[in-house]
């Protein structure tokens, strides 16, 4: 990977998998190092490093289904049966 490139997410977990192990048996300065060595290889920030490595699992969560606009029945004003536009008064 050339230096200007960036890891995607799922790289940058896999790393972070194969790092955590040694992060979990290290003290607090070798895990000061081994943050420091994250953060330049991910380009991640540190406290970011440090939320990721206390999680119980580094699998992201499965994504939530998107929703379009939604369909509203009616008279199509979009504000229900009032008649009220965008500022909230009746034009009538």
């Amino acid at each position: 990977m050339a230096s200007d490139e960036r890891m995607s997410i799922g790289e940058r977990r896999k790393y972070l998998k194969l790092v955590a192990p040694r992060y979990a048996r290290a003290k607090r300065r070798e895990r000061s190092e081994l943050l420091t060595e994250m953060a330049a290889v991910t380009r991640s920030h540190r406290k970011s490093l440090i939320r990721l490595m206390g999680m119980a699992s580094l699998d992201r969560a499965p994504q939530r289904p998107r929703y379009g606009r939604r369909e509203y029945s009616g008279s199509g004003r979009g504000r229900g049966q009032g008649g009220l536009g965008r500022s909230g008064l009746c034009a009538r």
